[in-house]
C-alpha cells in the first residue's frame, strides 16, 4: 500500500492530447462588461481631441482602480483627471507612431487572440445557457443538505482497489496510518483529506452523482478524476430547515451559481467535442526537443533568459538543447485533420509562461508542459474558428482591444518623454534635504542621507518624471482639446470604502491573469 505518484525522472514521448482537452478549460470569457455600441452623446463623460471617455469606461476604471488615485474632496474628478492625462499622452503616442512599436504590436496580437477565444465561447456557450425558476428552487432545496467526508488518493486503479479493500476490512484511519508509517518520507497531515461540512454546490456534478448515496461510514469504490483515483468515506450528513422566504431572498445568488455551473460544464463539453474532432497528435521527438530546451532555458540566470523564442534563435553550442531545437525548427510538431504545424509555427502560438512549475527533474514538469502545449493548441484552433466566423469585427472585441491599445501606447509615450531623465547625486541630496521630514519614523529622528539615499533617489526621480509628464500634458492639451461633462460626472454612482479609503479591489480575467479593466497607471499618484 505504498503511496506512489511521487516525482520520477521526466520521459518525453509521443503525446495524444485528445484525452486531456476537457481538463484544459481555463476560460477567458468571463468579463465584467457586456456588449456595447458606440456611445450615445449622453453617455460621453469627457472628450479629448477626437477620443472620448464614456460613463461605463469611467465607472469600471474607477471601481477597480487604485485607491491612492482617488483623493481630495471630489474623488471622481481627481480620478478622471488621471484618465484624461493618459488619453492625452496616448493620442500623442499615436501621432508619433508608437502604436507600431514591437511591444504594442506583440501585446495587441496576444490580447486579440484572447478576446477571440472569449467571443467564441460567449457565442457558442454562454449565450445559450438558460436558468429556470424550477432549477433555482431545486438548488435552494439542495443547499439545505450538507455533508462531511474524507478521502484518499492513489495514482492507479490497482493500488486504489488494494487500499479500498484494506479500508473496508480494518477502517480508513488504520490504513492511512499504516501507509504513513511505512513511508516516512511522505509529510502529509491526514486531516487535509477531511472536509468541513460542504453542500452539493462545492462538489463537481460527476463526483456528486457517485457519492451522494454513500451511506455514513462506508468506503466507496475508487473514483477516477484527473488521472488519479480517490476513495471516499461519508462521515456525516446534516439537513437544516427551509423557509418559504428563502426562495425569493436567495433566488439571484442561486441563479448565478447555477449559471456558472452550467457555464463550466457546457464549456468543458464544447472544448472536448471541438478538439476531439480535430484529431490532434503531437510528435514525440519534437515534444522532447521542446521540453529539454525549456529546461535548459529555465536553468539560465534570470538576466540571461529574456524571451524564450529569442533565446532559442540565438542559442550557441554551449546550449545544446536550445541549439537542437533551433536546428530542427522545420520539424513537424503537431498534426491534425486540418494540417500540421512545424516547431517554428507552433512556437508562434506557445506561451512558455503557462508552464506552472519550475521542477524540471520529474513527472510534474512533464505534466505541466503537456497542459501548456494542449492549452496553446486549443487556443490556436479556437482563434482560427473565431476568425472564420468574423468575430474579430465584434464591437465588444474592438472596444476592449482599443482600451488596452490606448493603455500600451500611453506607456510607450510615457517612456518616450521620460526615458532620458537622469539625476545627479547633488540633485538627489538636495531633494532629501528639502524633504527630510518625510524620512522620519519618530518625531525626534534625525535621518541622514546615507541611510535613505536609495529611497530619496527613487522619490526624486518620481517627482522629476511627474513634473515632465504634467508639463507635456498641459502643452498637449492645446492640440487635444479637453471637454468634461461635469453634470454627467455628478450623476455617476461609484463605490467608495468609507472605513478604509485605501481599500482597492481588482478583478482579473479567468485563465489569462490579465486585469479585467485597463485601469489608471498607479505610478501617477505616488
Amino acid at each position: 500500500m505504498k503511496l506512489k505518484g511521487m516525482p520520477n525522472k521526466s520521459n518525453f514521448g509521443s503525446i495524444s492530447l485528445t484525452v486531456i482537452w476537457s481538463a484544459i478549460i481555463s476560460l477567458t470569457f468571463l468579463s465584467c462588461t457586456g456588449e456595447t455600441n458606440r456611445p450615445a452623446e449622453e453617455q460621453i463623460l469627457a472628450q479629448i481631441g477626437d477620443d472620448v471617455i464614456t460613463v461605463d469606461e469611467f465607472r469600471y476604471n474607477y471601481e477597480f482602480g487604485f485607491a491612492h488615485l482617488k483623493k481630495g474632496k471630489d474623488r471622481k474628478r481627481a480620478y478622471l483627471e488621471y484618465m484624461i492625462k493618459e488619453k492625452v499622452l496616448a493620442l500623442e503616442g499615436y501621432k508619433l507612431g508608437l502604436d507600431k512599436s514591437k511591444h504594442v504590436q506583440t501585446q495587441e496580437q496576444k490580447l486579440l487572440n484572447e478576446l477571440l477565444v472569449e467571443a467564441l465561447f460567449e457565442k457558442e456557450v454562454k449565450d445559450k445557457i438558460k436558468v429556470t425558476q424550477a432549477e433555482i428552487r431545486e438548488a435552494i432545496n439542495k443547499s439545505k443538505i450538507s455533508f462531511k467526508l474524507r478521502y484518499w488518493m492513489e495514482p492507479s486503479l490497482e493500488e486504489a482497489i488494494v487500499v479500498r479493500d484494506a479500508m473496508r476490512q480494518v477502517g480508513y484511519a488504520k490504513v492511512v496510518g499504516e501507509i504513513l508509517r511505512n513511508n516516512p518520507e511522505i509529510k502529509i497531515d491526514p486531516k487535509k483529506f477531511e472536509t468541513e461540512y460542504i453542500t452539493y454546490m462545492e462538489v463537481e456534478p460527476e463526483l456528486l452523482d457517485k457519492i451522494k448515496d454513500l451511506p455514513i461510514g462506508e468506503i466507496s469504490d475508487p473514483i477516477e478524476s484527473g488521472g488519479k483515483y480517490s476513495i471516499f468515506q461519508m462521515l456525516d450528513i446534516r439537513r437544516t430547515a427551509l423557509f418559504e422566504s428563502e426562495y425569493s431572498s436567495k433566488a439571484t445568488r442561486f441563479e448565478q451559481i447555477i449559471f456558472h455551473g452550467k457555464l463550466q460544464a457546457e464549456a468543458k463539453n464544447y472544448v472536448t467535442n471541438f478538439m476531439t474532432s480535430k484529431e490532434v497528435l503531437t510528435k514525440g521527438d519534437a515534444f522532447g526537443l521542446l521540453g529539454k530546451a525549456i529546461i535548459e532555458w529555465q536553468n539560465l540566470k534570470k538576466e540571461e533568459q529574456g524571451n524564450f523564442n529569442v533565446a532559442v534563435q540565438s542559442a550557441s553550442e554551449g546550449q545544446p538543447a536550445m541549439k537542437s531545437l533551433k536546428d530542427d525548427m522545420n520539424q513537424t510538431f503537431m498534426v491534425s485533420n486540418e494540417g500540421s504545424l512545424s516547431i517554428r509555427e507552433f512556437l508562434d502560438h506557445f506561451d512558455v509562461g503557462s508552464i506552472e512549475t519550475e521542477d524540471k527533474s520529474n513527472k510534474t514538469f512533464r505534466d505541466s508542459l503537456i497542459d501548456a502545449v494542449a492549452l496553446s493548441i486549443r487556443n490556436y484552433f479556437l482563434v482560427k474558428e473565431a476568425i472564420a466566423r468574423n468575430l474579430k469585427q465584434s464591437t465588444k472585441v474592438q472596444n476592449e482591444l482599443k482600451q488596452w491599445r490606448d493603455k500600451w501606447v500611453y506607456e510607450e509615450t510615457r517612456r518616450h518623454f521620460t526615458g532620458d531623465i537622469k539625476l545627479e547625486s547633488e540633485q538627489v541630496r538636495d531633494y532629501f534635504e528639502s524633504h527630510k521630514e518625510r524620512y522620519k519614523i519618530r518625531k525626534n529622528d534625525q535621518p541622514t542621507f546615507s541611510e535613505f539615499a536609495v529611497l530619496a533617489q527613487r522619490h526624486a526621480y518620481k517627482l522629476k518624471v511627474d513634473s515632465v509628464l504634467n508639463k507635456q500634458v498641459e502643452n498637449l492639451k492645446m492640440s487635444y482639446r479637453v471637454r468634461i461633462n461635469y453634470a454627467v460626472l455628478d450623476t455617476i454612482t461609484v463605490t467608495d470604502f468609507k472605513k478604509s479609503r485605501w481599500a482597492t479591489m481588482q478583478v482579473y480575467k479567468l485563465g489569462t491573469n490579465r486585469p479585467a479593466v485597463a485601469y489608471v497607471d498607479p505610478a501617477w499618484g505616488y
